[in-house]
């Protein structure tokens, strides 16, 4: 009998534990569906399109300086509310949730300032220094966001094989 009950009790605190863990697994999921959410969801990749293709177009002197500055200040705009949005966003209370939004929220902070170090392009194209000096602030941010995004990579596999199933943007 005392087999039997210690079963049971062990059978239960598996049930807690698993339910308890599922719960935890499910929060990662809103997590990543809040940070999304808060940067735009499904729109935030025309969002960044729409960046490159004004980066672009400027570099190939195709507008000028102003229609430039109007673009950019738009852009700065709508990285300044992508910020203040994934601010919002509450911090989750579960260990492997608070990993993910730690790690989500430092690539995406390190992702947007990439995008205003970006928009910050020198005035003259013609003064190589200048260049220079952008094309090394941009290649050490985006060294930076490539290692924030490998660290969430690797939790989203550990995550996924733990049973997590992320939606698709």
């Amino acid at each position: 009998m005392k087999k039997l009950g210690m079963l049971f009790t062990g059978l239960v605190l598996a049930l807690v534990l698993g339910a308890c863990s599922e719960d935890g697994l499910d929060e990662v999921v809103d997590t990543h569906n809040d940070i999304r959410d808060a940067l735009g969801g499904d729109d935030v990749e025309e969002s960044i399109e729409e960046i490159q293709n004004l980066l672009g177009e400027y570099s190939m002197q195709e507008i000028s300086k102003e229609e430039f500055d109007e673009r950019k200040e738009a852009a700065l705009e709508a990285v300044s509310e992508m910020r203040d949005n994934l601010d919002a966003v509450d911090k989750p209370k579960g260990d492997r949730a608070v990993e993910y939004y730690e790690l989500s929220y430092d690539m995406t902070i390190k992702s947007l300032d990439n995008i205003e170090e970006a928009l910050d392009m020198p005035e003259d194209f013609e003064d190589e220094e200048e260049v220079l000096k952008y094309q090394e602030r941009i290649e050490e941010g985006q060294e930076e966001e490539m290692e924030a995004m490998e660290k969430v990579e690797e939790l989203r596999e550990e995550l996924e094989e733990e049973g997590v199933e992320f939606e698709e943007q």
